[in-house]
């Protein structure tokens, strides 16, 4: 089998056109010396005819589509197409396919290295053996929200840019920001509520939208938050940084160089959102949970990082962003203060 880390490592820019070209797609954009612009053939078998959405990041080495909302390496760029072309296929096929577009022999790129534990592992972690019971709705359900975002937001310091590449809306009738959520393939799972009325807020800030014929529940232990967009990025750095919340995740954008986190919708940790860490090969795990104050709080939030260690503890290094100067206010998140307060957070994160 070839190797297909030592196969993207050889890849350059101009590799990636080639493979793209290969697959019917074309460039559309090639001015910005950060990301190259695609037609949109992950999702279109006829993409020369639907608006170019698909990006290619330099500095990654990798896709995200910003009509799917899905994040891609060059060889899921690949099963994608192949999807959409109704090809049937492995992943070896896959691999093969791209080696003999670029002349690269199998004898050259052959693994050389004894399988790792981690090897074995991803055998059984990978996202499409992983479990699929939960629900996926139609993308096109997002349609019936406004395109309308929250000002108290961008004055935190979200960017409308970030709540449009989030797919963030609004839902008139119940005074509801939307948050769509998506799995680690980008299918559209539920959506997350952000209320504004004091009387709902009185009832929980944050809940599952619901319309006059749907309900948008989802199970917050099978997913994590932004996972579909900063899968690449998580790839490619092997680390990942834990948020409670989606409003973290999308303020990392502009706050961070590369946006390797994800939110897990409070302060638990599953076996299921772990085994996704480790299928994108993840060795280093940085919790970074909302600051509590008192005693009997702190005393909460140990354990709940406690038991997220003991879950992660045998699968590489882990970091707990704790806030020892009281750089932030009770219930913060560690990016709620900014780029620089964060970045000394991170710069004092405690190895466990």
């Amino acid at each position: 089998m070839i190797d297909t880390k030592q196969l993207k490592e050889k890849m350059n820019t101009d590799d990636i056109i080639t493979v793209v070209e290969s697959l019917g797609g074309e460039i559309r954009e090639d001015k910005s010396p950060n990301y190259i612009i695609f037609t949109s053939i992950c999702h279109h078998a006829d993409a020369n005819s639907h608006k170019p959405k698909l990006y290619f990041y330099e500095r990654t080495n990798s896709f995200y589509c910003y009509s799917c909302a899905t994040a891609f390496d060059i060889f899921a760029l690949v099963e994608a197409r192949w999807n959409v072309l109704d090809i049937e296929f492995t992943f070896s096929d896959v691999v093969k396919y791209v080696a003999n577009i670029l002349g690269y022999s199998q004898e050259k790129l052959s693994a050389r290295k004894k399988p790792s534990w981690r090897t074995d592992i991803l055998k059984f972690t990978t996202p499409n053996s992983m479990d699929k019971s939960h629900l996926i709705y139609p993308k096109t359900d997002l349609n019936r929200f406004v395109d309308k975002l929250p000002l108290a937001w961008i004055n935190e310091g979200i960017s409308v840019s970030t709540m449009q590449k989030y797919s963030i809306g609004y839902y008139p009738l119940q005074d509801t920001t939307t948050i769509p959520v998506f799995d680690i393939n980008g299918n559209l799972v539920g959506i997350h509520g952000r209320r504004w009325r004091p009387e709902d807020i009185e009832d929980g800030k944050y809940k599952p939208v619901y319309t006059l014929n749907q309900e948008y529940k989802f199970p917050t232990s099978k997913v994590l938050y932004g996972l579909n967009i900063n899968k690449e990025n998580i790839r490619y750095t092997q680390e990942v940084k834990i948020f409670e919340a989606p409003k973290s995740v999308m303020m990392c954008e502009d706050i961070l160089d590369i946006n390797n986190s994800v939110g897990l919708f409070g302060c638990n940790m599953s076996v299921y959102q772990r085994k996704m860490l480790l299928s994108l090969g993840v060795d280093k795990f940085v919790i970074c949970l909302d600051k509590q104050s008192d005693a009997d709080k702190h005393d909460i939030w140990q354990k709940s990082i406690n038991r997220i260690i003991k879950l992660l503890k045998p699968y590489g290094e882990i970091y707990i962003v704790k806030d020892k100067n009281d750089l932030l206010d009770y219930k913060d998140s560690p990016v709620d203060k900014g780029k620089e307060i964060w970045e000394q957070l991170y710069a004092e994160r405690i190895r466990i």
